[in-house]
């Protein structure tokens, strides 16, 4: 390839980066803002906040497009989270990694006092938002808070726990697919109203 003479090089550099300066903005906020995020907390309880920073996760809270948050730490027993205020994500690893029994399951939910109406929004860019179960033991995870597509959706179930979404779903014309589980077994309880378009795809040998 013929090199361009040297001193022409800034000029064409400065007008390649005046015609693409809004994507390379949004290129690199959206990947220096997405990081990984996990759950510390390991009592029963229910009053637990999903946006407390320094006392419930490592390095801050996820909230933001991209964001994993790993909600899978061993707990001694059930945990509610809180929401607290409206949060993004792009993955949500969801059940206690050691659970041996049904009695460990996580809910993700709104305040009831005061009565708050936060969404969990999904948000991958142009990649699936994920909802990844770990699959260790039998417990029932839940997410009752309504949740928001601004990505299509993959559910995996890691293996034979239970997850159940009663919250309102508004796909925004999203897909939402639902993989993993047990064959035979309905593994995922899916009560909350939907709102919107898109396909919904049983892609796993689930009942």
């Amino acid at each position: 390839m013929k090199q361009a003479p040297i001193n022409t090089l800034p000029s064409r550099i400065a007008r390649f980066c005046r015609l693409t300066g809004a994507a390379m903005i949004f290129y690199t906020i959206s990947h220096a803002v997405a990081a990984t995020y996990t759950w510390t907390p390991t009592a029963a309880g229910t009053s637990y906040q999903w946006n407390a920073a320094t006392s419930n996760w490592t390095n801050g809270f996820p909230n933001a497009a991209g964001d994993i948050a790993n909600l899978n730490n061993n707990i001694l027993g059930a945990q509610t989270v809180r929401l607290r205020q409206g949060i993004t994500l792009g993955t949500l690893n969801i059940g206690d990694a050691s659970a041996t029994g049904n009695s460990s399951g996580y809910t993700v939910a709104n305040s009831t006092s005061p009565l708050e109406a936060f969404s969990l929004i999904l948000d991958n860019g142009v990649a699936a938002a994920q909802i990844n179960t770990t699959g260790s033991g039998t417990p029932t995870n839940t997410i009752s808070a309504p949740i928001t597509l601004h990505s299509d959706l993959a559910v995996n179930m890691g293996g034979s726990d239970f997850l159940t979404l009663s919250g309102v779903n508004t796909t925004n014309n999203h897909n939402i697919v639902f993989s993993g589980g047990v064959a035979g077994v309905n593994s995922v309880t899916l009560s909350g109203d939907i709102i919107g378009n898109g396909v919904i795809t049983n892609d796993s040998n689930m009942a």
